[in-house]
């Protein structure tokens, strides 16, 4: 199968924006960590969750390339067009959350739904970030309204000062 990336002419929540990244700690200091200044950091759960502040992307992506580090990618990037989304911790240490098609993929439709793979690489992902093991749910149809009504509940209590974003350093 060919990468419908490559064919993409847009920006969204992807490498050419690369706005929302999780990462492990592990693979922040791996990848990301040497491009002190670039992003914006949030600390969701046990993931950091990167924004390119730059404006340029991924670091890692070349346009007509593709992935420079496609090999050693993160997690988060092997699971596109998912994401995992409504990161909640669960019971023993286990790490729950909703896989959802990325909202603006025009290609999304051309990705494969393998539903173990996208199972274990949410596992995997949980438990790169120190997280037991993950309960992942394939939200299906309108899942990507709740998840949109959530984002819009959080940036209106941010707005309204009820809730500030938790802007973390890398190892903290």
């Amino acid at each position: 199968m060919s990468n419908p990336c490559m064919s993409c002419s847009i920006d969204m929540d992807c490498c050419k924006k690369f706005s929302g990244a999780l990462v492990s700690q592990e693979e922040y200091d791996r990848l990301y960590a040497k491009f002190d200044g670039r992003f914006r950091i949030e600390r969701v759960g046990r993931f950091l969750k990167l924004y390119d502040v730059s404006g340029e992307g991924c670091p890692y992506f070349q346009q007509g390339t593709g992935c420079t580090v496609y090999d050693q990618r993160p997690l988060d990037c092997r699971l596109f067009p998912f994401s995992l989304d409504h990161l909640r911790e669960g019971a023993g240490g286990c790490l729950k959350a909703s896989v959802n098609t990325r909202v603006g993929c025009p290609h999304a439709h051309e990705f494969p739904v393998d539903e173990p793979a996208i199972a274990a690489l949410s596992a995997d992902m949980a438990r790169a970030a120190g997280y037991a093991d993950a309960r992942v749910e394939h939200e299906r149809g309108f899942g990507w309204l709740k998840y949109l009504g959530f984002r819009a509940v959080r940036k209106a209590r941010r707005l309204l000062g009820l809730e500030k974003p938790a802007v973390v350093s890398p190892g903290g």
